[in-house]
C-alpha cells in the first residue's frame, strides 16, 4: 500500500485533491470506477473519497464494503455541486445505528 487514502472521480472534479499529495484517480465511466475501488480495497486502502455520481452507481459493492472496518468510503460532490448522496447514505448509517432519523427535518 502506497498511501492510507486515495480519491476516484470525475477528472475534473478530483484534480484538486493532486496538489495536496493525495493519490488521484480520475475516472471516465462508473465500470472504470468500480474496478479502480476493487484495487484500492485490495491494496487495503484506509480511507476513500469518492464522487458521489459514482457512488450511487456502485451501491452494491459500497453495501459489501460497509461490512469491514476498512476502508471507509466517503462520497464527496463534484465540481457541479452535490447530489445528495453523501447526506442520505450518512442518514440511513445514523438511522440503522441509533434507531432513529437524527436529521429529521423540521417543519
Amino acid at each position: 500500500m502506497s498511501s492510507n487514502l486515495a480519491v476516484i472521480g470525475e477528472r475534473d472534479s478530483v484534480l484538486s485533491f493532486k496538489a495536496l499529495g493525495i493519490p488521484v484517480f480520475g475516472v471516465d465511466s462508473l465500470d472504470q470506477a468500480k474496478e479502480t475501488m476493487r484495487k484500492l480495497i485490495e491494496e487495503e486502502y484506509a480511507l476513500i473519497f469518492i464522487t458521489e455520481t459514482l457512488a450511487s452507481g456502485m451501491s452494491d459493492l459500497l453495501q459489501e464494503v460497509t461490512t469491514k472496518p476498512v476502508p471507509a468510503i466517503i462520497p464527496i460532490p463534484t465540481s457541479k455541486g452535490s447530489s445528495g448522496f453523501a447526506l442520505n447514505r450518512l442518514r440511513e448509517t445514523i438511522k440503522k445505528a441509533v434507531g432513529a432519523d437524527v436529521f429529521k427535518e423540521e417543519r
